[in-house]
């Protein structure tokens, strides 16, 4: 049933929305106005679901329409601006926050599971939706290619008691143990961020500091501590600040990125982990024929590496 989440039964045909970002001025300009990094479509589909873009700018209800299709909704990372100077929120900015909103909004109304997953800038503008202010973000952290373990805020035995996002009910104990162990011991979560949720600015903002699980902050370069792993404690809602996808399907030389095999074990899990969520939703298209045509299959990936290091291919939607 159309806007409808699931009860006792999944849905194992998940479609996901990823909001496609503005074409930055630049080389990668000619190919078109609005792109997705193509890692995070091999996030999804290799973790078991199909994707369709959504730029940024579509109209309202255009939007609401694919929303009230889609399983889930995933918000990568990039470099566009959230914040305008004056402290607006940017119109890319706008559409996540609308976006959220309504997540939140269709649970409340009617139970609608909507699981949305953020990375890096995804991770930025869920922390700004969720704190209604613009200003939990700042600037000035050195995090650029540094592969760290995570500092989790509990201990490891907690983590499993305590959160969704490492409950052993979506591995066994034993592989479960394992990841959280890699993750708080091993080099394998990759940052690639100046822009962050400093520890204070959470801490002070209630909405953050007591409806949201932080689960995991790090250190960068200098010092500075900020928020790196996050729930929400009531809406399927999660975000990571590193980079999860990039273990797998990013390959710059000159980046630290962890390819071990311990490293793609507890980085697929965070994609694995959010497409099983995503089966809870029981949204469907309105047609098969509009599905077909929305789907990212009607596009091609552009070998992009050759003109900007920042990913391998990019899809122009």
């Amino acid at each position: 049933m159309e806007g409808k989440s699931m009860k006792n039964n999944m849905n194992n045909r998940p479609v996901i929305g990823i909001l496609a970002q503005p074409t930055l001025t630049g080389k990668i300009s000619i190919y078109g106005k609005y792109y997705i990094d193509a890692a995070y479509v091999k996030f999804v589909e290799s973790s078991g679901a199909r994707v369709v873009p959504l730029r940024f700018d579509l109209p309202r209800d255009e939007m609401r329409s694919y929303f009230d299709q889609l399983n889930g909704i995933l918000f990568a990372g990039g470099g566009v601006d959230l914040v305008e100077k004056n402290g607006d929120l940017t119109p890319y900015m706008k559409s996540q926050q609308m976006l959220v909103n309504w997540a939140i909004e269709a649970y409340e109304k009617n139970g609608d599971y909507m699981p949305m997953w953020g990375t890096c800038l995804g991770f930025q503008g869920l922390a700004i939706a969720l704190a209604n202010d613009s200003s939990v973000m700042q600037s000035g952290f050195d995090s650029e290619n540094m592969a760290i373990p995570l500092d989790f805020t509990m201990p490891e035995s907690k983590i499993i008691e305590s959160t969704r996002l490492f409950n052993p009910k979506e591995v066994d104990s034993v592989q479960m143990r394992d990841i959280v162990y890699l993750l708080g011991n091993k080099n394998v979560t990759f940052n690639a961020h100046h822009d962050g949720i400093p520890i204070d600015r959470w801490i002070s903002n209630s909405n953050l500091n007591k409806q949201v699980r932080l689960i995991s902050t790090n250190l960068d370069r200098n010092g500075r501590k900020y928020a790196s792993l996050l729930e929400h404690s009531k809406y399927p809602i999660y975000g990571s600040q590193f980079h999860p996808e990039k273990s797998m399907f990013e390959w710059n030389p000159n980046e630290v990125i962890n390819h071990s095999l311990e490293s793609v074990k507890v980085n697929s899990y965070f994609g694995k982990f959010f497409i099983n969520e995503c089966r809870k939703n029981s949204h469907t298209f309105k047609s098969e024929q509009f599905l077909e045509k929305s789907l990212i299959y009607q596009f091609t990936p552009v070998y992009t590496y050759p003109l900007v290091n920042d990913f391998e291919q990019c899809y122009f939607v």
